[in-house]
């Protein structure tokens, strides 16, 4: 009988294995007498530890060696077993330990224990798992290939209308506030290398890529007064520096700008990414996004955008969804906007100015409404 085994990976040594020419996985030397248990034939279930999923299972083509070659960036693992993939699921599809409550032999509960009963089980690797748990990881890898959805995202786009609190807003004109600051801003050359950071964080917009508003902004008055980018974090200098070497990077490289963001995309185990939690799009920005599209068509985009001329440029693809930001100023030209694009993944929010009162029209005619 083959056995089925657990392998321990990052999003970056997943990576690095998928992209070898010679396919291996590695463990420290101080595991070398449980991996020459490991047979050709037996399998290995791929894990990702950050975000504690399954992605895929191998199998196993040459038994253990030791070799002292460099091949990862994440250590040297020289106790290393050939293995190629025989079903796998993109990042955002990989499935979740919660998925398998009543399954696992150790996961006989109704309800997600705390982590301490199941971690034990993927700390380290490689580890031998009794078949039945194997065999349900691998069943479970089919179904969704089979049926081709990301068990992890909800089906469709909400259409409940989202509000925030409204505000006492003392100070208006928060973008040019922010423009007259940004200019202020000595900001030295830009040093981009194989480590630089490209996504951001908050918990407005989760992950996102983020460009200043000073140079790709195109605000309307209403935007001028609440945009939420234009202040707080957003508007550190910190946060303004890596909108700025985003657009630097981005305009030119943008297909080296695209790779850091796929890395980092997949190393923080993610369903779906913001593009412009601040700023907007530029042309160097659709060819970032194109190259996504063309090389990790799994990874979902959310593009939000102003520019409307630019965002019908973008091929239609399932997994990228266009977010175009009205108000009072731009309602009426809604039919004119959509009618740039020739597919359905298009949505309309709107934003509430302080001083106004928003229509019923308004509300029942776009899909999220915010109030500042």
């Amino acid at each position: 009988m083959k056995n089925y085994w657990l392998c321990l990976f990052t999003g970056t040594s997943w990576a690095q294995f998928l992209s070898a020419e010679e396919k291996q996985v590695g463990f420290n030397k101080t595991q070398i007498k449980q991996a020459q248990k490991i047979s050709k034939g037996d399998y290995l279930i791929a894990y990702l530890t950050k975000v504690s999923r399954f992605v895929a299972i191998l199998e196993v083509t040459d038994e253990a060696v030791v070799s002292d070659e460099q091949k990862w960036t994440e250590g040297l693992f020289p106790v290393r077993i050939g293995a190629k993939v025989i079903k796998q699921l993109p990042i955002p599809s990989a499935i979740t330990m919660s998925a398998f409550l009543g399954t696992f032999s150790f996961l006989k509960t109704d309800e997600m224990p705390v982590s301490g009963v199941w971690s034990a089980h993927v700390r380290s690797s490689p580890r031998r798992w009794k078949v039945e748990d194997g065999e349900a990881v691998s069943v479970f890898i089919d179904k969704i290939i089979e049926s081709g959805e990301n068990p992890n995202l909800k089906s469709g786009v909400s259409k409940q209308k989202v509000s925030r609190k409204r505000g006492d807003l003392k100070k208006l004109n928060r973008v040019g506030s922010l423009i007259r600051r940004t200019k202020k801003l000595t900001l030295d050359e830009f040093d981009i290398n194989p480590t630089t950071k490209v996504l951001s964080r908050n918990q407005v917009t989760g992950y996102a890529v983020n460009f200043p508003i000073q140079k790709t902004c195109r605000p309307t008055p209403v935007c001028k007064d609440t945009c939420y980018f234009a202040v707080k974090l957003n508007a550190s200098i910190p946060a303004l520096t890596l909108q700025h070497r985003n657009l630097y990077f981005c305009q030119q490289d943008p297909e080296e700008f695209a790779r850091h963001v796929i890395y980092e995309y997949d190393n923080a185990g993610l369903n779906y990414l913001r593009w412009n939690g601040g700023g907007d799009l530029f042309d160097e920005a659709l060819i970032a996004i194109e190259y996504i599209r063309i090389n990790r068509p799994d990874i979902v985009l959310w593009i939000v955008s102003r520019k409307a001329e630019l965002a019908a440029q973008l091929h239609f693809h399932r997994n990228h969804f266009i977010h175009l930001s009205l108000d009072r100023s731009l309602i009426d030209q809604k039919s004119q906007i959509r009618s740039m694009f020739k597919h359905d993944q298009v949505f309309f929010s709107y934003q509430v100015h302080p001083e106004e009162t928003v229509q019923t029209s308004v509300v029942e005619n776009v899909d999220l409404i915010f109030i500042t």
